[in-house]
C-alpha cells in the first residue's frame, strides 16, 4: 500500500480526521516504507504470517489498537493522540468497505 505524506492545508482546503486506529495504521505503513521493512520482514519481527501483517497495515482493516501499537514498538515508533478542538473544516474518514465483510441478502 502506498501512503504518501501529508500536506500542509492550504486555504480552501478541508482537513480529514481519521480514527486513531487507521492513524496508527498509516503510521505504521510509513515507518515500514521509510525503513525499507517488508511485510514478510515485518511478519518476521511480529511472529504472524505475511497476511496478517497485510491486514495490521491496510486502514480499511478493523484491527486492535494494542496490535498496531506492538507493531509500531517493533518497528522503533510510539503512538502520541492529540486532540484538538473541533474545526468547520474538519471531513471524518470512513472505511471501504472489502467485499468478503459484506453480507447477501435474499
Amino acid at each position: 500500500m502506498a501512503v504518501t505524506a501529508p500536506s500542509p492545508v492550504m486555504d480552501g482546503q478541508e482537513i480529514v480526521t481519521v480514527p486513531p486506529v487507521a492513524a496508527a495504521k498509516l503510521e505504521l505503513c510509513s515507518a515500514m516504507r521509510d525503513q525499507g521493512v517488508s511485510k514478510r520482514a515485518m511478519a518476521r519481527r511480529l511472529g504472524l504470517s505475511d497476511t496478517t501483517v497485510g491486514r495490521l497495515a491496510d486502514p480499511d482493516r478493523r484491527s486492535h489498537i494494542d496490535h498496531v501499537v506492538r507493531a509500531l514498538r517493533v518497528i522503533g515508533r510510539d503512538l502520541v493522540i492529540e486532540g484538538r478542538a473541533t474545526s468547520e473544516r474538519v471531513t471524518r474518514w470512513q472505511p471501504r468497505a472489502h467485499p468478503e465483510s459484506t453480507t447477501a441478502r435474499a
